[in-house]
């Protein structure tokens, strides 16, 4: 059975090289987290929309739900650097638009473990003074 053409078939999509996993990847490495939003433990969802040309690149973006302290700013810088492959479309020079929710997830803090270890007993010089000795130990597990 031969498969029908539709619509979609005809105009070719906007895709960012190597994928859905390469365009993940490039959101995770180059985003960010703004000072503010650490200082004020803000973490959320930024919804965005933009427009890609026929070139494949970014020429407008607009947040469409935002989170504030500095989020929305980030989303916007990110998705300005976004460079997709241009697509060949029969001559026809076309945009798309898309949308996309970039997570903001405050960063995990490493456990640290201290230990304060203390010694005290009495000195073997003819003084007979006290002596104390502390340490303390820091263990930042990874």
């Amino acid at each position: 059975m031969k498969k029908r053409k539709g619509k979609d078939d005809f105009i070719k999509k906007h895709e960012y090289p190597g994928g859905t996993k390469a365009f993940r990847e490039f959101i995770q490495l180059n985003l960010v987290y703004p000072k503010e939003a650490l200082e004020n433990k803000i973490e959320g969802s930024v919804f965005v929309e933009y427009e890609v040309d026929f070139k494949g690149e970014v020429k407008s973006a607009k947040i469409l739900h935002g989170i504030g302290s500095g989020c929305d700013e980030e989303a916007l810088r990110l998705i300005k650097l976004l460079k997709f492959a241009p697509q060949n479309n029969h001559g026809a020079k076309i945009s798309s638009t898309h949308k996309l929710k970039i997570n903001f997830k405050l960063p995990v803090k490493p456990a640290t473990t201290v230990i304060n270890y203390n010694i005290s007993g009495t000195s073997q010089k003819k003084e007979k003074k006290k002596e104390n000795i502390s340490y303390t130990i820091t263990i930042k597990h990874q």
